[in-house]
C-alpha cells in the first residue's frame, strides 16, 4: 500500500482489513493535521465503485458540503458519528445519529446526491465504510457549503461548531 499524510491506497487484489489495519488507521487519523485519515479500498479513482475505510477524531472538522453527481453510503464499524443534513441556506434540517451494529443507534445510512451534509464524530474516534459511485474527480467530488468556514478558518470553525451545539 502506498501511504500520504491523509490516506492509505491499495495497489492490490486483495485486501484484508483486520483490527491491526484499523488500528494503524486509527493512529494515522491521531497523527494527521486534519484529524481524520482514510484507507482506499479501490485501486483507481477511476474505478466505478470508490469504497473507504475512514477514521475521524472527535475534533475533526469536515467542513459542510455535497456530492452533486454521486450518492454516498455508509455503515459503522467503530464509534459514534452524527450526519448534519442542511437546507440551501445551511439551516439543520435533521441531525441522524449512527453507531455500530448492535447499538441503540441505527449504523448505517444513504445519502443522495445533492444534499447538504456534514459528518460529526461524537465517540473518540468513529471507523466506517463508505461507498461512493466513481469515477473519482477531485475537482467536482465535494461542493463546499458557502456559508460554512473554510477548513483553515479555526477561529470560524470553532464559532460554527458552538453554534451548532457541538
Amino acid at each position: 500500500m502506498r501511504e500520504t499524510p491523509q490516506a492509505l491506497f491499495n495497489d492490490d487484489e486483495l485486501v484484508v482489513v483486520d483490527q491491526l489495519l484499523i488500528e494503524r488507521l486509527k493512529q494515522g487519523a491521531r497523527q494527521a493535521p486534519t484529524r481524520r485519515f482514510r484507507l482506499c479500498l479501490h485501486q483507481s479513482t477511476a474505478d466505478l465503485v470508490q469504497e473507504m475505510i475512514i477514521v475521524h477524531c472527535r475534533d475533526n472538522y469536515s467542513r459542510p458540503h455535497q456530492h452533486p453527481d454521486t450518492a454516498t453510503s455508509l455503515l459503522v464499524v467503530e464509534g459514534a458519528i452524527a450526519f448534519f443534513l442542511f437546507d440551501a441556506d445551511g439551516r439543520v434540517t435533521e441531525t441522524i445519529h449512527l453507531g455500530p451494529p448492535g447499538g441503540r443507534s441505527p449504523c448505517a445510512l444513504r445519502l443522495a446526491a445533492k444534499r447538504w451534509h456534514m459528518p460529526v464524530c461524537t465517540s473518540d474516534v468513529v471507523v466506517f465504510y463508505e461507498t461512493m459511485t466513481g469515477p473519482f474527480q477531485r475537482e467536482t467530488i465535494n461542493v463546499w457549503a458557502p456559508w460554512s468556514p473554510e477548513e483553515h478558518d479555526a477561529a470560524g470553525i470553532a464559532a460554527y461548531r458552538q453554534q451548532l451545539g457541538i
